[in-house]
């Protein structure tokens, strides 16, 4: 099944993920910095404008990652990519507007399900606090199905977009034609929205399961004062410092985060390379490219020595 077949290579992404992760992060960072200027000098001329650029840049900058991602897992596949790191731009932009436009249509539609959800048994009290000490257990029920509602949302647009992304990341779609936008949208669908479901839960029960060791190696009071400096760091009450927690913290947090991209990517091109049915060009390993010197090709004919030649030739003179 693609969801167990995925977690071995995701690991195999994973790897190759970190290698290049520097990389990636000052490439994002340059890209938002080129995004953000080009919306400023825009909204000078235009106001409106900019806040569509600047939308289009933060949604593309969510997808950039799992193109990264596929083409690493397709180059470990030895599937060679037809294009280059700068048309990763352009679909980066489409996928990342619809996937944002679908999770806020969806969002608005499930925060008016929660207006209704806690409109039920007398509205919504002025004090908040009041409302949150007077839930009942149908008030949570609904609010748990709200929230599964909305995760069930974002793993659903994400699963459609996993086998597109991976024909993006090379240029090509899996029946070995130029890359077509939406191309397979939704290809695999219950088995790539397991693989997302599990990727994000996997990746939040053991962030949690790493908070709870790291509290019970230096005790509830530092982690307390950790979030407290960050919070005194962050209004500039603070100067700027580190400590072991947060070091490990943020580790633990990009490892487990590399590790959900990098399954996200695995099942996409696990299911890319299952509709390809091998029509995909493959790289060509080192044995092909290194072969042997063709040999000299000799006559097939008797060989004569020398003798036998200068018998021949003297016999040709006296003819």
């Amino acid at each position: 099944m693609l969801v167990f077949q995925a977690f071995p290579f995701s690991l195999s992404v994973l790897w190759r993920y970190i290698i290049v992760f520097p990389v990636l992060l000052v490439a994002l960072i340059v890209y938002g910095l080129i995004g953000g200027i080009l919306s400023a000098l825009i909204g000078l001329l235009i106001p409106g404008l900019s806040v569509l650029i600047s939308f289009f840049v933060g949604a593309s900058s969510g997808v950039i990652p799992m193109l990264v991602g596929s083409r690493l897992g397709l180059q470990a596949c030895e599937v060679s990519p037809s294009n280059s790191y700068r048309k990763f731009v352009f679909p980066a932009v489409i996928y990342g507007a619809v996937e944002a436009i679908g999770i806020s249509v969806a969002a608005a539609l499930i925060a008016a399900l929660s207006i209704g959800a806690v409109s039920v048994g007398g509205g919504v009290p002025e004090d908040p606090a009041a409302f949150f000490a007077t839930l009942s257990p149908v008030h949570i029920m609904m609010f748990s199905g709200v929230v599964i509602l909305l995760f069930a949302a974002i793993c659903a647009l994400r699963a459609g977009f996993l086998v597109p992304i991976a024909a993006a990341s090379i240029g090509r779609d899996p029946n070995g034609r130029p890359y077509t936008p939406f191309n397979h949208f939704g290809a695999f669908f219950l088995q790539l929205f397991a693989v997302v479901a599990i990727s994000f839960v996997g990746a939040i029960l053991f962030f949690a399961l790493f908070i709870v060791g790291l509290t019970a190696i230096y005790g509830p009071s530092t982690l307390v004062n950790d979030v407290q400096l960050i919070g005194e760091m962050t209004a500039g009450t603070a100067p700027f410092s580190v400590t072991a927690p947060m070091i490990a913290t943020v580790v633990a947090y990009i490892l487990l985060a590399s590790w959900a991209f990098s399954y996200q990517c695995a099942g996409g091109v696990l299911a890319y390379l299952r509709l390809s049915g091998g029509a995909v060009r493959k790289a060509p390993s080192t044995e092909t490219l290194i072969q042997p010197a063709p040999q000299p090709t000799t006559s097939s004919g008797p060989k004569m020595s020398s003798e036998e030649l200068r018998a021949l030739r003297k016999s040709r003179e006296f003819r």
